[in-house]
């Protein structure tokens, strides 16, 4: 009965955290676009390590020493049938020194089973549907005196500003995290290296 009335909350809890947010995509990608993605692939390199648009978020995540830590992380949070999906989204990746850089134990934390759904919301907090590259958002940012809103797929918001030319991202709680490396193209969407790990106002479960 105990184990019932648990997932029965559990599930409860799901509901209303995601209630009036975006949906979150996991729409499958066929082999046949995965191949003609392969055939086409542009690539960057990523501190020695080439990414593309051969692969999707979750593979160049992967492929990529720094982001070993994100992927440990999407594995855990079970968002990686969300980020294979075909998109396009813009993901705003933190790397391992941006995690590292979290209070003691916290990340510990939130790699638990436990707070699987709070990981999964801080996850999907760090990105937005379509593709949007430096340039466009810099240009949004003009364009709205100096301060555009974006909502993430977990319905949070984060400011991005520009701080001289670099392009800083404020969440709920007034972390800036600068992105370092812009425009990292995927098979579905882009990819921005920031420098912090950005939460929601209410993130505590």
């Amino acid at each position: 009965m105990k184990k019932l009335l648990l997932i029965f909350l559990t599930l409860l809890f799901a509901n209303t955290m995601f209630a009036q947010r975006i949906a979150i995509p996991t729409t499958p990608v066929t082999d046949s676009i995965k191949a003609r993605r392969l055939s086409k692939n542009e690539m960057k390199e990523v501190d020695g390590i080439k990414m593309g648009t051969g692969w999707d978020v979750v593979e160049n995540v992967h492929r990529a020493p720094k982001f070993t830590i994100l992927f440990d992380a999407l594995r855990a949070s079970g968002l990686i049938a969300t980020f294979k999906s075909r998109g396009p989204f813009t993901v705003f990746a933190p790397d391992n020194t941006a995690f590292e850089a979290m209070p003691n134990g916290r990340l510990d934390t939130l790699m638990k089973k436990a707070h699987q759904l709070e990981l999964t919301c801080i996850l999907a907090g760090h990105a937005v549907p379509g593709s949007l590259n430096i340039k466009q958002l810099a240009k949004k940012i003009n364009s709205n005196k100096g301060a555009y809103k974006l909502t993430t797929l977990a319905g949070t918001k984060l400011t991005a500003k520009l701080d001289n030319e670099d392009v800083v991202l404020i969440d709920e709680l007034g972390n800036e995290g600068k992105i370092t490396t812009a425009d990292i193209k995927q098979s579905n969407g882009l990819i921005h290296v920031i420098t912090k790990v950005l939460l929601p106002k209410n993130n505590a479960i």
